[in-house]
């Protein structure tokens, strides 16, 4: 994985995708966010009542301004939602192997790591996964090519053969 020098102290714009929320304190809350530039992030964010981010969670689109830190924990300063992914919450199971995928990749990401191919190929999978009619296809396409990328499978199944009993199968190989 590639390694960059970050500048302490500077304001940066970040657009991300939160992977996951944590209320904290009052009228904050520590949220881990998928970034292309800077991988998992986790920021603090203070909102006011009349803030449009007081009830952020998983599984929505960001742009922020972050105070870059070499700590684990930034600052963010301002946040603003500009994506909701609609048509993953109309669909109980969609919306359930989108947090499925999400969950895995907070747990998995090490903080302050940019892989930006990865973060594309999660957005696809995002914009496309409520387009589908069988959901498991799709999160297991995306399981498929983390693990090609990762060296841990060879090729690609055909995507005619794929069913339940193999996508639990990619995650097991992921978790291990």
């Amino acid at each position: 994985m590639q390694t960059r020098m970050m500048q302490t102290g500077l304001t940066q714009a970040v657009e991300g995708i939160t992977l996951s929320s944590l209320a904290f304190q009052e009228n904050s809350h520590i949220i881990s966010v998928f970034s292309k530039e800077h991988g998992r992030i986790k920021c603090i964010t203070k909102s006011s009542r009349k803030s449009t981010v007081r009830g952020l969670g998983p599984l929505l689109g960001l742009e922020m301004q972050v105070m870059v830190s070499d700590k684990e924990l930034w600052k963010c300063q301002e946040c603003q939602v500009t994506r909701s992914y609609p048509q993953l919450r109309s669909s109980l199971t969609h919306l359930r192997f989108a947090a499925q995928i999400t969950d895995l990749l907070d747990k998995l990401l090490p903080l302050h790591h940019p892989v930006g191919n990865l973060y594309v190929l999660y957005c696809q999978f995002l914009d496309t996964l409520g387009t589908q009619s069988h959901p498991h296809i799709a999160a297991s396409i995306f399981l498929e090519k983390l693990l090609i990328a990762e060296g841990m499978l060879e090729k690609e199944c055909d995507a005619g053969s794929i069913d339940l009993g193999y996508y639990h199968k990619l995650l097991h190989m992921i978790q291990r």
